[in-house]
C-alpha cells in the first residue's frame, strides 16, 4: 500500500508543479522542484502576481538570510488572506522549511480558487461545491454521448472521457471517440490530449501516461479537466463531419442547472437550462413543463446557431417533468425530472455543537437538524477540523421523526467548519465556523507506570519500557529524557493512542539511571524517576582480601572483606569450618563491600568458602592454618 499511496502522491506532485510552470511561464520564470523552490517565497509572490493580476509590493528579490526568506513567504500568505482565500495549518516557517505536504496543499487551494471555483462562478453555483460544479459541467458535455463519468479517477482511465470531452467543447475535432476502444487506453489519451493542446489551447499538465494510471488522484485530474470550461477552438482546427439534412433528436443535447435532478428550491428566481440542436439538423423544437397544481411555463430564447436558452421559475415544491422534443422525437435523456425543495427558510438546525461557544477538544457536543416541510432531496453534511474531517468514532448520526440527530467529538483544538446541505446547496446559516477550545495544560494528570521507570527486573543489553498516559492533561508537547551519568541514552517513544505513549531504552552500563518526564515543560507525578541498573551477575568480579585468608593463631581476631561491586546481582554467602565444626563470624555490610571477622578457637586447618548468588568466587574455599603457639615446646 505504501507504494500505491507515494504513486498517486508523485503524479499530483507532477501535476502541480506543470500547473505552476504554466502560470511562471509568463513572466519568464519556472521551477523544477515544488517545494524547494519556492522555499525563498520569491517565485510564490511571483505567481500570486501573475494568477491575481495585482501587484505585491516589495519584497526581498535575493534573500540570503532565513529571516529575509520568512519575509517573502509571510509577503506572500498576507496576499492570501487579503484575497480572503481560507488556508489551513501552513505558515512561513512551512514554506521556508520545504514541507512539500503542506505546500501543496496551498497550491491545490490557489488552484481551486483562480482556476476551478472561477472556472465555474455564478450566482446559483456559488451555493455548491468546486467538485459538484465541475461534475454537472461535465454530465452537460457528456448529455447524449454513450459515456458518462461517475468520479475524476478510474473514469478516465481508458482514455475515451477524454477524447469524448475534446468532441463536446469543440464538436468534429475528435468524432472518432465513439468508436475507440478502451484496450487502447494510452492510444487514446495521447490523441485526444494532443488535440485539446494544439487547437484548445489546454495544457498536458496531466500526461497521457498519468491519465491512464489506475492510481490517479482526483486533484489532479480536476485541475486538468477544469481547463476545458473555458477553452476556444482556435482558427484552422481540422473540424470532421458535415451538417445533416434530415431532422435527429439523438444529436440533441439538452443541459444546465433546470434540468439537475437536485439542486433547486422555491427561494430561487429564475433557473435555466440549455438545448443545443447544432448537430441535429432542421426540425421543430417543443418543450412541455408540468409541475405539482398546473402546468408551467418555458422561455425559450434563441441564441444563434441552433443554441436555445430555455428559463422557468421554480416556485412551487415538488417534482418537475420537464419533456423536450425535436421534431416530434424526445431528445436523450427526456423527460427529465427536477426536485424542487421547499426555500431553505424552512429549515431549522439548532444545538451546542452550531455555536461558537463553550466547545472544547474531546468532549462531545451536539445538534439537531428539521427537515420538515423541506420536500424531496437529501440531506449531507461534513465537519472540518484542523486535521480534516471528523469521522468513525467520533462521529454518530441519528435519524429523528423530523430530520437528524447529529452527535460528534472534535479531537483537536482549532478552527471548525459545519456544512449542511440539502439537495446540493447549503441550509439554514451553513457553514457554521466554529472555534474549539483545548483542555488546559495540566501535567499533574499524567501519570507513567512500567518496568523502565521503576526497576525491576531491568537487566544490562536488555530493552526496557514504559507507558506514558496524558489523557485528561491537555494538549501540549511530551518530553523525556533519560540519563546515566550526566548522558543521555537513546530512547525510542511511539504514539500508541490518542493520549497513549510507549517507550522504552536499553540500559548499557550499569548505575544509577534517571527518567524525566515532563508535559508542558513541567514534570509528571513522581518525575524525575531514579532506578539501579546492577551488571550482569559474575561471581568471578568478586574480589576477597584480608589477613582472615592467611595462617594464623588461635583466639587472634581475623578479618577479610567481599567487595562485589560490578558482579551484578546476588547475595553473598560465607561458611568457616574448623576442626570443632563450622564456626560463627560477624559481618559490616557497605555498599558492595562486606566485612567479616572471626576467630579460630582450635589450632587445625579452616576452610573459608565465599559465594556469590550461589557460586563459589575466585580461589574460594581458602584454606586457614591455626596455631597455638603456648602450646609449643622447646
Amino acid at each position: 500500500m505504501a507504494g500505491l499511496d507515494a504513486e498517486w502522491k508523485k503524479i499530483q506532485k507532477k501535476t502541480f508543479t506543470r500547473w505552476t510552470n504554466e502560470h511562471l511561464r509568463k513572466q519568464g520564470q519556472s521551477i523544477d522542484d515544488l517545494a524547494v523552490d519556492l522555499s525563498d517565497g520569491i517565485k510564490l509572490i511571483i505567481l500570486l502576481e501573475v494568477l491575481s493580476q495585482k501587484s505585491l509590493g516589495r519584497y526581498n528579490k535575493k534573500p540570503k538570510m532565513r529571516a529575509q526568506k520568512l519575509e517573502n513567504a509571510q509577503t506572500a500568505l498576507n496576499f492570501i488572506q487579503q484575497e480572503k482565500i481560507k488556508l489551513v495549518g501552513i505558515g512561513t516557517t512551512n514554506i521556508v522549511d520545504s514541507d512539500i505536504k503542506l505546500i501543496m496543499g496551498l497550491i491545490w487551494t490557489l488552484i481551486l480558487h483562480y482556476q476551478i471555483s472561477i472556472g465555474f462562478g455564478g450566482k446559483e453555483k456559488s451555493k455548491i461545491t468546486p467538485k459538484q460544479a465541475l461534475m454537472q459541467f461535465l454530465v452537460s458535455k457528456f448529455e447524449g454521448s454513450p459515456v458518462s463519468v461517475s468520479n475524476l479517477t478510474t473514469d478516465w482511465n481508458s482514455g475515451i472521457a477524454v477524447a469524448t470531452l475534446v468532441n463536446a467543447v469543440a464538436p468534429g475535432l475528435c468524432p472518432e471517440c465513439v468508436d475507440m476502444k478502451p484496450q487502447n487506453a494510452l492510444q487514446n489519451a495521447t490523441h485526444a490530449m494532443q488535440l485539446a493542446e494544439d487547437w484548445l489551447g489546454i495544457p498536458q499538465l496531466l500526461t497521457p501516461e498519468d491519465i491512464v494510471n489506475r492510481h490517479i488522484d482526483e486533484l489532479s485530474v480536476m485541475t486538468y479537466i477544469s481547463l476545458f470550461a473555458n477553452a476556444e477552438l482556435k482558427e484552422g482546427a481540422p473540424i470532421k463531419g458535415r451538417a445533416p439534412t434530415t431532422p435527429d433528436a439523438s444529436k440533441v443535447k439538452a443541459f444546465g442547472t433546470g434540468l439537475q435532478k437536485e439542486g433547486l428550491n422555491t427561494d430561487m428566481d429564475m433557473v435555466e437550462f440549455t438545448v443545443d440542436v447544432t448537430e441535429a439538423g432542421p426540425g421543430e423544437l417543443m418543450v412541455k413543463l408540468d409541475r405539482p397544481g398546473k402546468d408551467g411555463h418555458v422561455d425559450m430564447n434563441p441564441q444563434g446557431e441552433g443554441v436555445i436558452i430555455c428559463t422557468y421559475k421554480p416556485d412551487v415544491a415538488g417534482q418537475y417533468i420537464i419533456t423536450i422534443q425535436w421534431s416530434g422525437e424526445r431528445v436523450p435523456g427526456s423527460p427529465f425530472f427536477v426536485d424542487v425543495a421547499a426555500g431553505l427558510n424552512v429549515f431549522k438546525a439548532y444545538g451546542p455543537g452550531l455555536v461558537d461557544q463553550g466547545l472544547v477538544e474531546a468532549q462531545q457536543t451536539e445538534f439537531w437538524v428539521d427537515l420538515a416541510g423541506a420536500g424531496q432531496g437529501s440531506v449531507s453534511f461534513t465537519i472540518k477540523g484542523p486535521k480534516g474531517p471528523i469521522r468513525d468514532k467520533w462521529l454518530r448520526v441519528e435519524q429523528t421523526d423530523k430530520g437528524f440527530h447529529v452527535m460528534y467529538t472534535p479531537q483537536f483544538p482549532g478552527k471548525y467548519e459545519v456544512e449542511l446541505l440539502f439537495a446540493g446547496r447549503h441550509i439554514a446559516e451553513s457553514p457554521y465556523e466554529l472555534h474549539i477550545a483545548g483542555i488546559p495544560v495540566d501535567a499533574k494528570k499524567c501519570h507513567a507506570e512500567g518496568d523502565g521507570i521503576t526497576g525491576k527486573g531491568v537487566e544490562i543489553g536488555k530493552p526496557c519500557s514504559f507507558l506514558v498516559y496524558t489523557k485528561g492533561a491537555g494538549r501540549a508537547e511530551l518530553g523525556i529524557l533519560v540519563e546515566h551519568q550526566l548522558e543521555n541514552v537513546a530512547l525510542d517513544c511511539q504514539q500508541k493512542d490518542v493520549d497513549v505513549f510507549e517507550c522504552s531504552y536499553v540500559p548499557r552500563k550499569p548505575g544509577e539511571y534517571e527518567i524525566l518526564i515532563q508535559y508542558g515543560d513541567n514534570d509528571i507525578p513522581g518525575s524525575p524517576f531514579k532506578i539501579e541498573v546492577d551488571s550482569p551477575t559474575d561471581p568471578s568480579k568478586c574480589r576477597v582480601a584480608g589477613f582472615g585468608l592467611f595462617p594464623l593463631s588461635v583466639s587472634t581476631p581475623a578479618s577479610f572483606t567481599v567487595i562485589t561491586k560490578g558482579a551484578g546481582k546476588g547475595e553473598v554467602e560465607v561458611a568457616i569450618h574448623g576442626p570443632d565444626g563450622l564456626l560463627g563470624y560477624s559481618c559490616k555490610t557497605h555498599p558492595y563491600t562486606y566485612d567479616y571477622t572471626y576467630e579460630a578457637t582450635s589450632p587445625g586447618l579452616y576452610t573459608v568458602d565465599v559465594k556469590f548468588a550461589g557460586e563459589h568466587v575466585a580461589s574460594s574455599p581458602y584454606s586457614v592454618a591455626v596455631t597455638d603457639t603456648s602450646k609449643v615446646r622447646i
